[in-house]
């Protein structure tokens, strides 16, 4: 999740939790005043300070409420993911910062909920009171994402929850301690340190050993396994059992930060344009926003993990004429061809009547070359003025790195009923799933590589219900 969009939410629902804070606080103290007070004869004062505290803990309930449930829509009804470790699986397989933080702000969203208990309320001094409050706050709020559908009940979140809230628990009592016997103590500095500790160990750990892997990740993989014991599976084909080789290509652009620099400043040469906007982050790719010289708002989406691009700048491309094409053609062409875009062996042709399109197609054999190549295509629309409307680049750049053993089909299809991969919706008791054909193909993984997998095809139950999945092909 972006910092900047981090914030403007926050901000977004802050404002409508402090007068909702302010609700309940008036709730609170009309029921401590004729409640309390006159019903039930209470004695206990409360000072201004809880006022303020019990102030500040319904305003971050209502953030986190909203935050969890009603910036959501009701698509989730009855989903469950009682797999413990399936977010850290799923991150690992995506190798996203995107999953990244959303473990971490699920842990520092319940921070404040341990500091302002034992202020509050002399009995959460008592790590027990806190523990259990803050469990039965989390499982709360996981039931009513349950319930209305706002959400998935994950026990992983009711974990990192749980250890955010013991974090600012550990904070607030031992900085507490401290500061009554007026010195620092070690097992207090123990205490604060030992969650972010664990939390970094666990992360450089996870970096350390993908920055030592030969290839990247790859997020086909799935978070917890298809549950395949009531699914019927048959199959339509033979399978060999006989291992092979493939080969390895790597994408020249792939997750270089040089590369999207390029794009940036050969843009803002060529069509006078000024990014000067902040960068914002959506998982893999990258928005930067800019202005032209007439002050057109314009897009550039940069994706790190194939260098793929596309610029927008949000004006209605319209038809070009016949004596218009080949000018532009030739202009942006020879553009492309200076900062070596444009591979050789391209196929030039005019779509609609309105798109400049180059294109490489697929290649064929893939698994068997041995050779460096690009495929994709490059589109350009332009606007009544003919400046840049909208730029689409995605060629992709593959160098062949080396052949590796990849496992048979026969040892694909048992991934298959293993359920060793991924699936949007899960089955169902007594589907049948019908295997019609396979072929290897290739995908990027999360360093760039190209590498092979088996693509299974074939349906669910009727043929009007199609179904696919890819299996990675190298051994491990």
């Amino acid at each position: 999740m972006d910092f900047f969009l981090i914030i403007s939410t926050l901000l977004k629902w802050g404002a409508l939790a402090v007068i909702g804070g302010f609700i309940l606080l008036a709730f609170l103290l009309i029921s401590y005043h004729f409640v309390y007070r006159k019903i039930f004869h209470g004695t206990r004062q409360l000072v201004k300070s809880q006022w303020l505290l019990a102030f500040l803990l319904c305003c971050w309930f209502l953030v986190v409420f909203a935050l969890t449930t009603l910036s959501r829509g009701s698509n989730y009804t009855g989903s469950l993911n009682i797999e413990f470790f399936s977010s850290y699986i799923n991150a690992w397989n995506q190798w996203s910062v995107t999953e990244l933080q959303l473990i971490l702000f699920n842990m520092l969203m319940f921070v404040p909920l341990g500091v302002l208990l034992p202020l509050l309320w002399n009995k959460a001094g008592r790590f027990s009171v806190t523990a259990g409050v803050s469990f039965a706050v989390t499982l709360f709020i996981e039931l009513v994402q349950l319930i209305t559908g706002r959400g998935i009940f994950e026990l992983d979140d009711l974990r990192h929850n749980f250890l955010g809230s013991l974090f600012g628990y550990f904070c607030v009592t031992e900085i507490l301690s401290c500061w009554k016997q007026r010195k620092i103590l070690k097992n207090s500095v123990i205490k604060i340190l030992a969650i972010p500790c664990a939390v970094g160990i666990v992360i450089g750990g996870a970096i350390l050993i993908y920055e030592n892997q030969p290839y990247g990740n790859m997020p086909i993989l799935p978070a917890e396994k298809q549950d395949m014991s009531d699914v019927e599976v048959t199959i339509e084909l033979s399978l060999n059992s006989e291992t092979d080789t493939a080969s390895i290509f790597k994408n020249s652009f792939a997750n270089n930060t040089a590369h999207m620099q390029n794009v940036i400043d050969k843009l803002s040469e060529f069509s006078d344009i000024a990014f000067s906007g902040p960068t914002y982050i959506e998982d893999e790719n990258k928005i930067v926003l800019g202005k032209t010289e007439d002050g057109t708002d314009v897009q550039l989406n940069y994706t790190t993990r194939t260098g793929a691009w596309q610029f927008n700048s949000w004006k209605e491309w319209t038809s070009l004429s016949e004596t218009e094409i080949p000018g532009l053609r030739q202009k942006y062409e020879s553009w492309l061809t200076q900062n070596a875009w444009l591979p050789s062996d391209f196929q030039f042709s005019i779509e609609n009547q309105d798109t400049l399109r180059w294109e490489c197609p697929e290649q064929e054999n893939l698994s068997e070359k041995t050779k460096d190549f690009a495929q994709g295509t490059i589109m350009i629309q332009f606007d009544e003025d003919r400046q840049i409307a909208v730029f689409g680049y995605q060629m992709m750049w593959n160098q062949y790195i080396a052949t590796e053993s990849i496992i048979s089909p026969e040892q694909a299809y048992q991934q298959i009923l293993d359920g060793n991969f991924e699936q949007y919706v899960p089955f169902q008791t007594g589907d049948k799933l019908c295997i019609e054909s396979y072929e290897l193909s290739y995908i990027y993984d999360t360093k760039g590589y190209y590498q092979p997998v088996y693509h299974f095809s074939g349906y669910i139950n009727t043929k009007d219900n199609p179904w696919e999945c890819r299996i990675p092909a190298l051994t491990k």
